[in-house]
């Protein structure tokens, strides 16, 4: 079962409660080589296509995903490109493009700023 925060599916809420949240894995589209542009981005997780635009941010269950996505600057004739990923919930993802095509990394905890006392 693949779930979505900003869509939902079967017995899933459209917003997932903050304890939901910490199980879902995240998975982040990010620029990669080329900028971020409207058209690029995540296309389908499993066989749901958002209808609505291409998110730069979805939650979802853990384990084995197959993820559709539009990298910026590439034309496409059969369809989006997919790239299958293991998620582990609770863990956050990036999914970029490089020459084209997809890659998923692991998110790289934000630094804590170095304040001088």
């Amino acid at each position: 079962m693949v779930c979505l925060s900003i869509s939902g599916c079967a017995g899933f809420p459209h917003n997932l409660p903050p304890q939901a949240k910490e199980l879902a894995a995240s998975l982040a589209y990010v620029a990669g080589d080329k900028p971020l542009e409207p058209g690029s981005g995540i296309v389908s997780v499993g066989n749901y296509y958002f209808p609505d635009g291409y998110p730069r941010i979805v939650h979802l269950a853990p384990g084995e995903r197959e993820v559709g996505f539009y990298c910026p600057g590439q034309i496409y004739v059969d369809g989006p490109p997919t790239i299958t990923y293991d998620f582990v919930g609770g863990q956050s993802y990036e999914l970029f493009c490089r020459k084209g095509q997809g890659h998923i990394r692991v998110a790289q905890p934000v630094a804590a700023a170095n304040h001088p006392s």
